[in-house]
């Protein structure tokens, strides 16, 4: 970090710290750079592309495209759209894009899993999601339970599991 603070207020003072702090939001955002090791790599190689004798500039045109996007999905989400199909439909975001953002967007703290294709803006103090097999393991963790057992001890921890579910997850056990 060093490195590119050097490089944009001394070699190319013209971009100055307005330029790391939009390359910092572009990594946060940036779906393809989930782990540290690969934000680490991103920014040594923008490094190297300032450096380099004819500077290149890491930030893309198509990432502002996927900030729009951003964008409109948390709009859709703050103006209580909760499933994926309904968001895709508000913003013109195929499905499967839709569902990939959501996804990212529920990593970096900006969305919230509600439940199976829904999800909704941030929220302090809210529950994460949990899938029903984990439900199901951890109410059986104290004992054996029959089904109705099972949703009884479920709902008394805040977890409402219908009889499907219930069958499902202890199938899958």
């Amino acid at each position: 970090m060093e490195r590119l603070i050097s490089i944009c207020t001394v070699k190319i003072p013209i971009l100055g710290l307005d330029y790391i702090a939009l390359m910092l939001k572009h990594v946060k955002r940036a779906r393809r750079l989930r782990t540290g090791q690969r934000k680490i790599q991103w920014f040594e190689h923008a490094a190297e592309q300032l450096e380099s004798p004819k500077p290149r500039f890491p930030t893309r045109p198509w990432d502002e495209a996927s900030n729009a996007n951003i964008e409109a999905t948390k709009s859709a989400l703050h103006d209580g759209l909760t499933a994926i199909d309904e968001i895709a439909a508000r913003t013109g975001i195929k499905h499967r894009t839709q569902q990939e953002l959501l996804c990212f967007l529920e990593d970096i703290g900006e969305a919230r899993r509600l439940d199976h294709g829904h999800y909704g803006p941030p929220e302090e103090g809210a529950a994460d999601y949990v899938r029903p097999g984990e439900v199901v393991l951890k109410v059986l963790e104290s004992g054996p339970a029959s089904p109705e057992e099972i949703r009884f001890r479920a709902a008394a921890a805040g977890h409402h599991l219908t009889e499907e579910q219930v069958t499902a997850a202890v199938h899958r056990l």
